[in-house]
């Protein structure tokens, strides 16, 4: 799907994400797509319609949002409406994690549309109860297993060794 001009476009990517911002990118893990990868949560509000940017479990995501609109926008100079923001979130994902060293697949699809209402039933917030987030797993066809996992790759920088 992509044309020639695309060949660097992981570098370029890593080129944008060396801005003094590239730390609300390693911060902001929380990314969560309502229906698959997407990326319906970087859409914009618009005519009136709240999207999922402006959820409940998204509300402390703001920070990392100008990143994600700043690569967007440079790679729209060198390739206009080619790149996806799906594709874009990857490629943020993977220049945020300091072992990977692989170029990330491009070609998913953008979503063609977003939700406020399934953002807010869908993705778990800050304060819901375990109860609460094992169940909105499970509507997701996800079991315990994934959630702890989940759940501990979001945090697993977060951890200091402390000598005893």
């Amino acid at each position: 799907m992509f044309n020639d001009k695309l060949d660097d476009v992981n570098m370029s990517i890593a080129d944008d994400d060396e801005s003094g911002d590239e730390v609300n990118v390693k911060e902001d893990r929380t990314l969560t797509p309502v229906a698959g990868c997407d990326a319906s949560l970087l859409l914009d509000n618009s005519r009136g319609i709240v999207l999922e940017n402006g959820s409940n479990a998204n509300m402390n995501l703001a920070r990392g949002f100008n990143v994600i609109d700043d690569i967007k926008s440079a790679l729209e100079k060198e390739c206009p409406q080619t790149v996806s923001c799906a594709d874009i979130l990857a490629l943020a994902a993977k220049d945020s994690t300091i072992l990977t060293i692989e170029k990330v697949p491009l070609g998913r699809r953008d979503s063609i549309s977003a939700s406020l209402c399934g953002s807010n039933n869908n993705i778990p917030a800050p304060n819901n109860t375990f109860d609460a987030i094992l169940s909105r797993f499970k509507r997701q066809g996800l079991d315990l297993v994934d959630l702890v996992v989940l759940s501990g790759s979001q945090h697993n920088w977060k951890f200091k060794v402390y000598q005893l």
